[in-house]
């Protein structure tokens, strides 16, 4: 366990620089930075509804809308009415509680939708994959440690990431479990994100 790091390897192909960093248009000291969690070029999923996962840089109670579809026509599939995340971290988006289905193409993040002068868009973009024949062998039977190996290094970005996630809901002060998402995260060069994770 102690020498454990996940080995994060893109798929072949694939195109960099899609994902884009949440900034305000208006100057405001209560507008967070937004990141989503995303590589900087498509990243897979084998789920249908996947647990989809944004850091934001300072605590914040504004409400958030999520985006779907290509780069120039996303259209909003979910309105948080809610705000999310009083505390500076990771947001969890699970599209299976909220009965929302990932499609191919981009994946936005707009902040506070009613006050459009003030968003915070970010994006990234996934493709939904079938499951890897070998992927499918190797991971009979495997311990979590290794099914987190395996996602990483097939390129599976979104199921790795929300396995680590979930499991430090579970354990939040699990420091191991922090340090093997921020080397995840950092792969990506999500370089805050992960410093968040080494310093919590």
């Amino acid at each position: 366990m102690a020498s454990f790091r996940p080995l994060y390897r893109p798929p072949e192909g694939t195109q960099s620089g899609v994902r884009l960093t949440g900034a305000h248009r208006a100057v405001s000291v209560d507008v967070p930075a937004i990141y989503v969690l995303a590589p900087d070029h498509v990243g897979l999923t084998l789920q249908q509804q996947a647990a989809l996962y944004r850091y934001q840089s300072k605590p914040s109670n504004l409400q958030s809308e999520l985006l779907m579809g290509t780069d120039d026509q996303p259209a909003p599939v979910l309105s948080l009415n809610k705000p999310q995340a009083a505390e500076a971290g990771m947001v969890k988006i699970d599209l299976l509680k909220h009965d929302v289905y990932l499609e191919k193409g981009g994946v936005a993040l707009v902040v506070e939708p009613k006050n459009r002068s003030r968003d915070v868009l970010a994006t990234g973009f996934n493709l939904r994959t079938n499951l890897d024949a070998r992927l499918s062998t190797r991971l009979v039977q495997k311990n979590r440690c290794k099914t987190l190996q395996l996602l990483a290094g097939f390129g599976i970005w979104y199921d790795a990431l929300a396995t680590f996630s979930q499991m430090i809901e579970v354990t939040p002060d699990d420091r191991p479990l922090r340090a093997w998402r921020a080397t995840l995260l950092d792969q990506v060069d999500l370089t805050e994100a992960a410093s968040f994770d080494q310093i919590h």
